[in-house]
């Protein structure tokens, strides 16, 4: 969807690529983390990478309870406010 609609996307399938690729920018670019990312507790790497700095984060899950209240939690549909 990313590329149909021509915004830049990179897609790590784990935390270390990630943070070996750090983005320059911590305001601005968004960043969805999958609560189930393979053998990863998302919700760690969520709150690791808001520790760096980044403020524009998201965990990305088919949970509808509440994972935790200083998370925000999105559906993995494609992001409406994105293109």
């Amino acid at each position: 969807m990313a590329s149909v609609k021509k915004i830049p996307f990179k897609g790590y399938t784990n935390s270390a690529d990630f943070f070996a690729n750090l983005p320059e920018n911590k305001t601005e670019v968004a960043i969805y983390v999958d609560y189930h990312l393979g053998d990863e507790n998302g919700e760690e790497v969520y709150f690791k990478i808001q520790e760096l700095g980044f403020t524009n984060v998201a965990l990305a899950t088919g949970e509808t309870t509440l994972i935790h209240p200083l998370v925000r939690q999105v559906g993995k549909e494609f992001p409406q406010h994105c293109g």
